[in-house]
Formats: structure tokens, sequence, C-alpha cells
């Protein structure tokens, strides 16, 4: 295909470009979502025999809930984990969507 320089570019679409608008008004008037946040939340001092069921039973209702990882800690290291537990990772879709299920929870 050819690309003319006096073809404008496509536009986004109405609801497109609403959804931007109102996802950018709610990162930065109600929620103040820094420009560093993740879409990862992480949870530390779970139960050693946690399941990856369980604790996504507390997450899936959250919008934008993609999935959850366990990470079991077996003796004492560098980090702050005891041998015991566990820590899990929990995997949102975007920083906006952490921040609301941190803020909620």
């Amino acid at each position: 295909m050819f690309s003319s320089p006096n073809v404008p570019e496509k536009k986004p679409a109405h609801n497109e470009f609403a959804g931007r608008i109102k996802e950018e008004f709610y990162q930065s008037e109600l929620l103040n979502v820094p420009k560093v946040a993740s879409s990862t939340i992480i949870v530390e001092g779970l139960p050693p025999d946690a399941i990856e069921r369980e604790v996504a039973h507390i997450f899936r209702p959250f919008p934008g809930f993609k999935t959850v990882r366990i990470v079991h800690v077996t003796s004492e290291g560098e980090g702050e984990g005891k041998s015991g537990e566990s820590n899990c990772f929990v995997d949102f879709e975007s920083a906006l969507q952490t921040t609301a299920v941190i803020n909620t929870i």
C-alpha cells in the first residue's frame, strides 16, 4: 500500500478516547497513582500450605485480575522471608487497577 503525506491519521474511536480520558482522570484525581506504579501486587507472609486457588479467590472479583503466583520460602536467606511461609505475586492489567485493589483491601 502507498501512503500519502496529505492523508490524515486515523483518529481513535470516541469510546476508546473516552476510556483513556476516564482512566487518566481516575488515575490523577482519585487514586493518585505514582508514575512508577506496578501492575503486580506482592503479598508476603502467607501460610506455607497456601495454594494459588485460595489466593485467587480473594483477588478474582477485582477488575483486571490476571494471575497469581506463589513462591514458597524454604530457608532464611538475605531476604526477609522466614522458613515456612510463602509469598505471592498477583498480576493485574494495569497499575491503576493494582492501586484500586491496594486501597480497597
